[in-house]
């Protein structure tokens, strides 16, 4: 009898101690540009050291759960890395931008590679090819400036869904 007692005692402890060291708080806060106080909205925001992470919606606010003595991680392009200690249940960060220049970045499906080191084909369509002409949709803006790009609209009807397929019908990717 005794000898159950004691494991029911330890077993109960470990329970809670357990509970107690995996806890995870439910952390939200706000990101903000230094410069003018304004929201920043796509900010990753990161638990250091773990794979958890969310992004700031359009208002620069986000939630996450981490635990209690966790530090966050805010990235973003253009902005230095903040990272911020978690006090309680809130963290803001107010990211300073950063004017550097960039290598020529391609974002491919699993990460990203700088132009040189990519073996495919890559094209670029910049702000410029947008200005020529009328355009009724987004989609209608990279028709026929990417090759092998097909855009099908749905029905015709305004605001109907558009289809857009890379190197067409008979894609293996399908």
């Amino acid at each position: 009898m005794r000898k159950i007692s004691k494991k029911l005692m330890l077993s109960c402890t470990m329970f809670f101690f357990s509970l107690a060291v995996f806890s995870q708080n439910a952390v939200t806060g706000i990101v903000t540009d230094s410069k003018d106080a304004s929201p920043i909205s796509g900010v990753t925001v990161t638990v250091k050291g773990t794979k958890t992470a969310t992004q700031t919606a359009a208002d620069g606010t986000f939630k996450i759960n981490a635990p209690a003595n966790a530090v966050l991680v805010f990235s973003s392009v253009g902005f230095a890395v903040m990272e911020v200690a978690v006090t309680g249940n809130t963290a803001n960060a107010s990211l300073v931008q950063v004017n550097q220049q960039m290598d020529e970045l391609v974002v491919v499906a699993y990460g990203t590679k700088r132009k040189s080191d990519l073996t495919g084909s890559v094209t670029s369509v910049s702000a410029k090819d947008f200005q020529k002409g009328v355009v009724n949709s987004s989609e209608q803006l990279l028709q026929g400036k990417v090759a092998g790009l097909e855009v099908t609209t749905g029905g015709g009807s305004p605001g109907g869904g558009s289809r857009i397929r890379i190197r067409g019908r008979f894609s293996k990717c399908q």
